[in-house]
């Protein structure tokens, strides 16, 4: 059992650095938002997806991994946790079980965060550009006379408007 601790802690591993790359992505599309580099924004959500779906296959292989573990321990497929697999697991391998538990843990809790950040920092951007359009919509119901005056639309009052 100790090749499929092995192979556990391989995959964890990998898990971890592709965990990076989700962070570095969110990261990205959070500072491209910031700077209304909007034209950016879908590359960088394909590269984020691209991630997503690496995270996606190494959990599938990591539930392969455990089930074959669930086996070893006669337990239920998908009922194996960490602690189960420390019990399996030498002295080395038990630290680097314990070490990356706590890696990921954090990575898991950073990317939460950031992607809550990104997703209010999104919806701020929608609702200023909402704000916008409203605001077009409103100058596009005017009607410009020959003179340079307006007739607003929401008002029979005419003003001078000296905007193009």
């Amino acid at each position: 059992m100790a090749d499929a601790v092995a192979e556990l802690i391989r995959i964890l591993d990998r898990e971890a650095v592709v965990m990076e790359r989700v962070l570095f992505r969110l990261k990205g599309i959070e500072l491209l938002v910031a700077v209304d580099e909007h034209r950016f924004l879908s590359d960088a959500a394909k590269e984020l997806d691209e991630a997503v779906e690496q995270l996606g296959a190494l959990e599938a292989m990591r539930a392969m991994v455990a089930g074959g573990l669930a086996e070893a321990l006669g337990s239920e497929a998908g009922a194996v946790t960490l602690a189960d697999a420390m019990r399996l697991a030498d002295d080395r391998q038990r630290g680097d079980l314990l070490r990356l538990q706590l890696r990921l843990r954090g990575l898991n809790e950073e990317m939460d965060a950031q992607a809550q950040l990104a997703r209010d920092l999104s919806l701020a951007r929608v609702a200023q550009l909402r704000a916008a359009l409203e605001r077009l919509r409103g100058a596009r119901s005017d009607r410009y006379g020959q003179d340079g005056l307006i007739q607003t639309a929401s008002s029979s009052r005419v003003e001078f408007d000296e905007r193009l």
